[in-house]
């Protein structure tokens, strides 16, 4: 019959297959994460100011670098802290900002206009992805008897390091607790005051030798070249004979005559990983976001089981944090979730509309979610925690229409209608209330969509795939089941014998259901204002108690880690906080 399907059963049958392939394809290919990737808004920058306090810190850097920073518009809000040798500013951008790789580019324009920072300082530190969790920690630990190398374990970092910004999806990688390295000049102090020399004319010669720049042009009218001294400070033996004064025979006195030299690590350090007891060096690893969490950690698997064969027997390495373990977690409990809805609905399903019309029904899920993942893959979204969310959200939702159309056709098949014009009438009269009811459900959830800042991009997954679940069931509903609902639903005709309705072939007749809503029916229409005054009356209990409801973004989550941090003082030495970490852990 014209408006449906019926009589094109090789129509449905591309229709279904079109979407079960969509949908694998989207399963499998999608970026799987744990959590919803949000736009980083907040940027970091970190000044080093050595030998100076707070006060001196806060006026010559953090005030300097603020004012430059709050000329871009789109700044919501900077927070500083000045502590003793160290300016850390911090930069929000307002929820509006949805691409913020333009807006961060232009503070880092702005930082770098900021000239006049006082001798000694470093550059500034510009950091904008600290908003986001590394996938992947790794530690490489010392065990040996003689004391930790730090060049070993440094060596071996940098090469693990290399490996994994090779790997397809890796965004980037750091290295955290190795010590910098060092050239280490110790100076006689007696033989330097007998060549009538100080540190700073020390310095001073040391810093001359050092030939990175241009000695100046060679010109003429086809070519330009710049010259450059060779001897550069590169080696240690260059270093040794950098000439300093004169002896007394007249000859010329080197470096190496009055010092030792010699290549090392900063004491004390800078920085310390401390790895259940043992000092090491972390590799920590963050994942493109549009990359599967699963492949990227097996990738990294096999290079480790690799790279450990190669490892001396002094040294250990380990994975002590996979993100993969927490989004896996996370979820198959969602989907087992899911599941466990899918079966209360055909339960309910088997009881209210009988085995044949429930089965109908209930087929539309699979086919929903599948059609909602291919949707989902296209409008660039993810499959995580939220998307799963929204997808258990729409378990009800997707099934209403496919209900209404399968008890539709049920109830005409039961009246003797043949099957073809059965599913016909109901397309012809329900295609358009449906349409109003499902257009008003997606633009219920429209809010949620259009909501700005990090709680948007948070909460982005629940709206699309609800919305892409309830297009796709009012399609498939109107496709795929309504075609299926005629082929399978039975139907008899008073000809065939007395009528006796069996509840798991027909479902359940829902006498003491209809009576009881019949009569509150009735009830309203003698009595509107009343009736007004129930139903308002339990929406504004709601909104009454919904102040006394405490108010969370991130829902609780329970994870087997916590977080110790230790405030010392702004004098502490890293040897005292070395002390301090030793003994909490």
């Amino acid at each position: 019959m014209k408006g449906s399907l019926y009589n094109h059963p090789r129509v449905v049958w591309l229709i279904l297959l079109l979407i079960v392939v969509a949908g694998l394809n989207s399963f499998y290919t999608m970026p799987r994460l744990e959590d919803p990737h949000m736009e980083s808004r907040v940027v970091q920058v970190t000044t080093f100011y050595p030998g100076a306090d707070a006060e001196r810190v806060e006026a010559e850097i953090t005030e300097k670098l603020e004012r430059k920073m709050r000329e871009v518009p789109e700044v919501k809000e900077v927070r500083s802290t000045s502590s003793p040798g160290i300016s850390l500013i911090t930069v929000e951008l307002e929820d509006r900002v949805n691409n913020a790789k333009p807006i961060t580019a232009r503070l880092r324009d702005k930082v770098s206009e900021v000239t006049d920072l006082p001798t000694g300082a470093t550059a500034p530190d510009f950091s904008d992805t600290r908003i986001y969790a590394h996938s992947a920690i790794l530690s490489l630990t010392w065990h040996s008897d003689s004391p930790i190398n730090y060049a070993i374990l440094g060596r071996h970092a940098m090469e693990i390091e290399s490996q994994l910004r090779n790997l397809a999806g890796t965004d980037f990688v750091d290295i955290l607790g190795l010590p910098q390295e060092e050239i280490r000049i110790s100076v006689d102090d007696a033989k330097l005051a007998a060549y009538g020399l100080t540190m700073s004319d020390l310095a001073t010669r040391i810093r001359g030798s050092d030939a990175r720049g241009s000695a100046g042009t060679v010109s003429s009218n086809t070519d330009r070249m710049v010259v450059q001294v060779s001897g550069a400070l590169d080696n240690l033996a260059r270093i040794r004979r950098i000439p300093i004064a004169l002896d007394e025979a007249g000859a010329s006195l080197r470096l190496g005559d009055i010092a030792t030299i010699n290549r090392t690590f900063e004491s004390p350090a800078s920085r310390l990983a401390y790895l259940n007891g043992d000092y090491g060096v972390v590799i920590a690893a963050r994942m493109f976001e549009d990359s599967r969490i699963d492949h990227w950690s097996e990738q990294i698997g096999r290079q480790l089981d690799k790279f450990e064969e190669t490892l001396p027997a002094s040294i250990k390495l380990e994975r002590i944090f996979d993100h993969r373990d927490y989004a896996d977690e996370r979820l198959d409990g969602l989907m087992g979730n899911m599941a466990v809805g899918a079966l209360v609905v055909l339960v309910v399903l088997l009881i209210s509309l009988g085995w044949r019309a429930s089965l109908v029904s209930a087929s539309i899920l699979p086919l929903t979610l599948l059609a909602a993942l291919a949707i989902t893959d296209l409008a660039g979204l993810r499959i995580q925690q939220m998307l799963v969310i929204g997808l258990i959200v729409a378990l009800g939702i997707m099934v209403d229409v496919a209900i209404v159309i399968t008890d539709e056709i049920q109830q005409l098949r039961l009246k003797g209608e043949r099957r073809a014009i059965a599913v016909s009438k109901t397309i012809k009269k329900l295609w358009l209330p449906l349409l109003g009811s499902t257009t008003t459900t997606i633009i219920a959830f429209m809010p949620l969509i259009l909501m700005p800042g990090n709680a948007g991009d948070f909460l982005l997954g629940v709206p699309g795939a609800v919305i892409a679940s309830l297009i796709a069931s009012y399609i498939i509903a109107f496709t795929i089941i309504s075609a299926v609902a005629g082929k399978v639903v039975e139907g008899r005709t008073e000809s065939d014998g007395p009528v006796k309705r069996v509840w798991w072939r027909d479902g359940i007749d829902g006498t003491f259901i209809s009576a009881p809503f019949k009569r509150s029916l009735q009830w309203s229409v003698r009595r509107p204002f009343r009736s007004m005054i129930v139903a308002m009356g339990i929406p504004l209990i709601g909104f009454a108690l919904a102040g006394q409801l405490t108010e969370q973004f991130f829902p609780v989550s329970d994870r087997n880690q916590f977080r110790i941090q230790i405030y010392m003082p702004g004098q502490a030495s890293i040897e005292e906080t070395q002390r301090a970490v030793e003994l909490v852990n």
